[in-house]
């Protein structure tokens, strides 16, 4: 295994989630807290289409934006999780995203570490 490689993918990753966190916050000293989290409720406007849906959108939008920067950065899958969460709290927190959304991921997330915890746990014979 190349420590360099993972390394710089490492960084990469790092780097992405630093300009994603830069420009939501820059975006929010320029304009207005009211610009941001009405920008659902003008999408919607603009689509015809309920804001809670187009906040769902704008949502998976970043969502999936974070994860192929990730992807493409071979972070492991508990960076990647702890990045993913992270951004789905900052989404709930900006009411683009449900509380729902949140519980359900977390949900999903605690079973996960559980079958992994279980797995180390268990022993070939049984």
């Amino acid at each position: 295994m190349n420590l360099n490689h993972h390394a710089s993918a490492v960084n990469l990753g790092l780097l992405g989630i630093f300009a994603l966190v830069l420009g939501l916050s820059f975006g929010s000293a320029t304009a207005s807290a009211s610009v941001i989290t009405d920008l659902p409720e003008d999408f919607g406007t603009a689509l015809g289409i309920s804001t809670n849906l187009a906040g769902m959108i704008l949502s998976i939008a970043m969502i999936v934006a974070l994860v192929l920067v990730l992807a493409v950065a071979n972070m492991p899958p508990i960076g990647i999780i702890i990045a993913i969460m992270s951004v789905i709290i900052l989404l709930t927190v900006m009411t683009w995203l449900d509380q729902v959304v949140l519980i359900f991921s977390a949900i999903i997330i605690a079973i996960y570490f559980g079958l992994t915890v279980k797995g180390l746990w268990s022993t070939p014979g049984g």
